[in-house]
């Protein structure tokens, strides 16, 4: 059988297959950071390795189901018109697995700020209200696609509308908590130059990986408004989960990042620098005033002593 003239496969099946190969091109770089994670961190604690595996299983799995839909209407059933009005019951699971993946990952993050907070429940139940509120969201969504046509009743575009709008809140909030405990916890040593640039790295790494995360979810939000008819929101959130599991790894990795700076960073700011798991890597360093003093100075030959103009902590001086 060949396709009618009128059925056009561009805005359905063709904007799935494009998802599908960006799935494909991000589950690539999940992999490189998780080989890159159990190679440079051999030393974290079994719960986080674990978390690691949990979230690539979870990526993996997703990969499957979205990539065998595809091949189920473009291969197995080429030329039958049918098949494409027949949606396959397991692609409606790949809602789970993005679920999964993106709680997990944003109750990481959570983590996180409960630690920045000093386990502060005003800050952290909002947000762990927000994450929870789309996790209920789409699973909700996967209840009701999974038995077929949802009720007559139910606001489809509302539900699609408010899973998109709640995740990108809780990426908002995430990032906007993390980058404000980051920037305070180095305010007794922001006059110094090192400090300084860890802490904006830091902010970076943490703003660049919520934006992506942020940015697929309007994404998704953008098309489906634009074209709700069409598959292409779908497209986009085929890689939501995975740009959430992304995110998790590069902030994991980027410790290795710091640890040159973090190798010689002043004793006052490491004693408060959590961040969430890169105070694990940071060197025991047991400096008294006197020997900082010492080590900041250097003795010409002619017996003088020069300062440097970095000054010292200020919580030593």
């Amino acid at each position: 059988m060949s396709t009618p003239a009128h059925y056009d496969l561009r805005p359905t099946e063709g904007a799935m297959f494009v998802g599908v190969l960006f799935a494909v091109l991000l589950h690539g770089i999940f992999c490189v950071q998780v080989y890159g994670y159990y190679m440079n961190f051999p030393d974290d604690p079994r719960w986080t390795r674990f978390f690691v595996a949990l979230l690539w299983i979870l990526d993996l799995a997703h990969l499957v189901i979205v990539a065998y839909s595809i091949y189920y209407h473009l291969i197995l059933n080429w030329g039958d018109t049918s098949a494409l009005y027949h949606e396959l019951p397991i692609i409606n699971c790949q809602l789970l697995f993005i679920g999964l993946s993106t709680l997990l990952s944003q109750t990481f993050f959570l983590f996180r700020i409960w630690i920045f907070s000093k386990r502060n429940l005003c800050i952290t139940i909002p947000v762990l209200l927000s994450i929870l509120a789309t996790f209920t969201l789409i699973l909700l969504g996967f209840g009701i696609v999974s038995q077929g046509r949802p009720p007559s009743n139910f606001p489809v575009a509302a539900g699609i509308i408010s899973i998109f709008i709640a995740g990108a809140v809780t990426d908002f909030m995430i990032a906007g908590l993390l980058c404000y405990y980051v920037r305070k916890k180095s305010e007794g040593t922001r006059r110094m130059r090192l400090t300084r640039t860890l802490v904006n790295q830091v902010i970076r790494y943490t703003v660049a990986t919520t934006a992506l995360t942020s940015l697929l979810v309007l994404g998704c939000l953008a098309a489906y408004l634009a074209a709700p008819q069409t598959s292409i929101f779908a497209a986009f959130h085929f890689s939501s989960g995975r740009t959430y599991s992304i995110a998790v790894l590069v902030n994991l990795n980027a410790r290795r990042k710091f640890r040159e700076a973090i190798g010689s960073i002043e004793a006052s700011f490491v004693k408060s620098a959590e961040f969430a798991g890169i105070s694990r890597i940071v060197p025991e360093l047991r400096l008294d005033r006197d020997a900082l003093e010492q080590s900041s100075r250097t003795t010409t030959q002619a017996g003088t002593t020069t300062v440097p103009n970095e000054c010292p902590p200020i919580g030593l001086q």
